[in-house]
């Protein structure tokens, strides 16, 4: 007997789509080696950001990678972004904000920035860094030295 081929669903096929890969540009790396007091602590912000990989991210994707992560879409001079804020008894401060850009095209997600910021109110002048460096990876992308 010939048994049927089930076709899967499209929403089964979202679920089964590749996940993103999640990439920290080179000057952001540098960068949290001033950010985190431990080696623990770096983990355990690589292991959030790494929750990235399951993009987009709803509430009930979240329910099920039992994690809780508070971002925000930021848009500036012709750049969108997201703001991911971190708070937790693992960081020696609180409120660490990463900002990340996701190429849906190359299913990947870059890490732009890190800092550590006191109050809610985003600056200008770090829209404008992060809108700038955007820019320039997305123009070393365009020419082939970042692949």
């Amino acid at each position: 007997m010939a048994e049927k081929s089930k076709k899967p669903s499209e929403k089964q096929a979202a679920e089964e789509s590749p996940l993103f890969r999640v990439r920290p540009l080179r000057r952001a790396r540098r960068e949290c080696d001033d950010l985190f007091r431990s080696e623990a602590e770096t983990l355990w912000v690589i292991s959030q950001l790494s929750l990235l990989r399951h993009w987009p991210l709803d509430a009930k994707q979240q329910g099920l990678l039992g994690s809780d992560l508070d971002f925000s879409k930021v848009h500036h001079h012709g750049e969108d972004f997201f703001e991911l804020r971190l708070d937790d008894s693992h960081l020696h401060q609180k409120n660490l904000r990463v900002f990340f850009w996701v190429q849906a095209d190359r299913r990947t997600i870059w890490i732009i920035h890190g800092y550590w910021k006191k109050t809610n109110r985003l600056d200008e002048a770090v829209k404008i860094l992060v809108a700038r460096r955007i820019k320039h990876l997305k123009g070393c992308i365009q020419d082939g030295s970042v692949k």
